[in-house]
């Protein structure tokens, strides 16, 4: 997994709806479609012993 760039979020299109977009560290986000363009809503998981 690599990082994700700004050149990658800014070629998004609304093809890529649906798609998680995962990085190093455990950091992801989620493409969606909105009226005024792509989104991503990102998120952050972590591990507490052997619960995520």
């Amino acid at each position: 997994m690599a990082k994700i760039t700004i050149k990658e979020l800014e070629s998004l299109t609304a093809n890529d709806a649906g798609r998680i977009l995962r990085e190093d560290g455990n950091l992801a986000g989620r493409i969606s479609v909105r009226k005024d363009g792509v989104s991503v809503s990102f998120f952050y998981r972590y591990r507490w012993g052997l619960v995520v």
